[in-house]
């Protein structure tokens, strides 16, 4: 009767092994998806900085252009001309320059406060993680101490039943009709 009670006790051990494990593989799955969001998010700000480079780089050629053209003594009236043009596109790309750094700030600001829902998010998920591979392991040791079938104290007596239907204990092998077990 103890052996039915311990098949039960394994069986429902197992079945929370394979719920902890499906657990463990969900949060896995969710931490890799947190991980290649702050990924792509990182890739994205490496992009707009390079773009903010090369714009500075181009408003730099403008502005030594604009310098040359004023630092002249002689200059013609199509050189100021120009200079005039070259000064608005400046101002333009400054006007959308300052735009796009109002822009990235705020994205900036969006980002850092994902990553720090994404690092709070991670490390609820190592706690998980952890706390769900203890229960596990814990789970597997109960799992295999309680398959070690531990049999004792059982007694086994030969019984002849006579054909009035009495019984008598014998210890001869002949005579043996019935076992009798006492836990």
């Amino acid at each position: 009767m103890v052996y039915q009670g311990k098949i039960y006790e394994v069986t429902q051990n197992q079945t929370q092994i394979a719920k902890i494990g499906d657990e463990k593989s969900d949060i896995r799955k969710s931490f890799d998806e947190s991980l290649s969001r702050l990924d792509s998010m990182t890739g994205i700000s490496t992009e707009m900085k390079s773009k903010l480079a090369e714009r500075n780089i181009e408003i730099s050629k403008r502005k030594a252009e604009i310098r040359n053209i004023l630092n002249k003594k002689n200059a013609t009236a199509a050189e100021l001309t120009k200079a005039k043009g070259l000064i608005d596109q400046l101002n333009d790309k400054i006007s959308n320059m300052e735009q796009d750094v109002a822009r990235l700030t705020n994205d900036n600001q969006s980002l850092s406060q994902d990553k720090v829902v994404l690092t709070q998010e991670k490390e609820v998920l190592d706690s998980n993680l952890s706390a769900t591979t203890v229960v596990k392991q814990g789970l597997e040791k109960e799992v295999d101490i309680a398959s070690t079938l531990n049999a004792s104290n059982i007694v086994i007596t030969p019984v002849d039943v006579r054909g009035s239907g009495k019984e008598k204990i014998t210890t001869t092998a002949k005579r043996v009709n019935k076992l009798q077990y006492i836990c």
